[in-house]
């Protein structure tokens, strides 16, 4: 075998695939896998060579072997953020920080955020009714997107830090996460201007209100207040820059990851409307009970096949910290490692029909023994799995099984397609338009 694995043809002089990549990686990464055979390949990217596993072997690899890091890997994080925050710090201190907010994860937690779910769902729709009409039309980008800010702040913060956070600090938020792009941070593009100035204008607010809270402590404390009154195992005081990165990643991930994968599941099930009959049938049965997300099996299905189908990050990257190896090929420090979840998961043997939308494929007992949805990639996998998909996948079913009962609704500008280039985030491209009606039963 190649001390290195090959290289995929088509580089140019100086800048090798970094156009194409730049324009379309997920085709870049698909002609690769057409050339290779799902063996590992290389691109280049102006002087540097990038590694690229695809096959769910490889992949296992790619997320568990600890000499493969963030650190390095994701320079809009570190941008965006801080130097040496979260994943992009040591492991102990990535861990430190972690265990701070776990606690808004686990399975009780998470339970307590449905009726918050609920109510702000609803509260959506009558807003809906009342500016436009029993019939009318909403753009899903510029809709979802608040609609998840505000649920991530009334559950994890609180409902008066939820009405602080208006359309204006939603508008600053989009920009923020124009951040996230391979484009080099000392470009002096609009885009990264626009993202630096949002980020200091968040960064300054939710410091604000950390000052606030240590100075005066709320009676009944909301997240920010735990997080001000928090210390680490050793005793020290948790740092304010932490803090209001913690804050903001939490609303990022929301904005990011959910709003995304909400946007994608519904135009899914708009588009295949026999589904969408099951799903609504399903939705009117479940809703009402204490635990209404456990009765619906089957939009829990649909969740998986369009994280199957659009996994939100259209590339994952990793930097080697040390030596290491994938298959038989060496992996030298320094390193860049990629991989591309919506191949990957195409990927998976024994795989039905892997371009179609079938949720059913998440039900059987063949999927059951396959472990299916441990192959998907769309939160991550591995130590680095995104600690909000416990909530993510209460939230979204919860939220399209209220439309769904409320509402009838058709997609108006056709088929949705992913925004165009090497974004850190996949969304429908706007404009993504659905028409509504109220139906009978919901008024009556």
């Amino acid at each position: 075998m190649a001390l290195t694995p090959p290289l995929l043809t088509g580089a140019r002089p100086l800048v090798g695939h970094a156009v194409e990549f730049g324009r379309d990686p997920e085709s870049l990464l698909e002609r690769g896998l057409t050339e290779h055979g799902g063996e590992p390949f290389q691109v280049k990217i102006f002087r540097r060579k990038w590694v690229v596993v695809l096959t769910p072997e490889d992949t296992r690899k790619f997320f568990r072997d600890k000499a493969l890091s963030h650190r390095g890997a994701m320079p809009f994080f570190e941008r965006m953020f801080m130097p040496e925050f979260f994943s992009m710090g040591p492991e102990d201190q990535y861990r430190r920080q972690r265990k701070l907010i776990e606690p808004l994860f686990n399975h009780a937690a998470v339970q307590t955020y449905l009726p918050t779910i609920e109510a702000e769902t609803s509260a959506f729709i009558a807003n809906l009714i009342e500016t436009q009409g029993s019939e009318g039309e909403f753009d899903v980008n510029e809709t979802f997107g608040p609609l998840i800010l505000r649920i991530a702040a009334v559950a994890f913060m609180s409902p008066a830090v939820a009405d602080d956070m208006d359309l204006d600090f939603f508008r600053k938020f989009r920009a923020f996460s124009e951040g996230m792009t391979f484009t080099p941070g000392w470009v002096p593009s609009a885009r990264n201007r626009r993202s630096r100035r949002a980020g200091r204008e968040l960064k300054a607010a939710l410091r604000a209100m950390i000052r606030d809270r240590r100075e005066n402590p709320r009676p009944e404390p909301d997240f920010i207040q735990t997080l001000a009154s928090r210390r680490y195992d050793n005793d020290t005081v948790v740092e304010e820059t932490v803090i209001e990165c913690l804050l903001l990643v939490l609303a990022w991930a929301a904005h990011e990851t959910t709003s995304a994968m909400l946007a994608w599941m519904l135009t899914d099930l708009l588009q295949h409307p026999d589904l969408l009959v099951r799903a609504r049938s399903e939705a009117e049965q479940a809703l009402g009970h204490p635990d209404p997300v456990a009765r619906m099996p089957f939009l829990a299905a649909c969740l998986n096949e369009t994280e199957n189908w659009h996994p939100i990050s259209p590339v994952l990257l990793r930097k080697a910290d040390a030596d290491t190896t994938i298959r038989d090929y060496p992996i030298a420090a320094g390193t860049m490692v990629m991989t591309a979840p919506s191949m990957t998961h195409r990927l998976v043997e024994g795989l039905n029909d892997p371009d179609g939308y079938r949720p059913d494929r998440y039900l059987s007992e063949e999927a059951k023994a396959q472990r299916l949805t441990m192959n998907l990639q769309g939160f991550g996998a591995g130590t680095h799995r995104c600690l909000g998909k416990p909530v993510a996948q209460q939230e979204i079913p919860l939220i399209i099984a209220i439309l769904l009962r409320e509402l009838e609704m058709t997609l108006t500008t056709g088929a949705p397609r992913p925004v165009s280039g090497a974004t850190g985030s996949k969304w429908p491209a706007s404009p993504c338009r659905i028409a509504y009606r109220v139906r009978s039963q919901s008024a009556g």
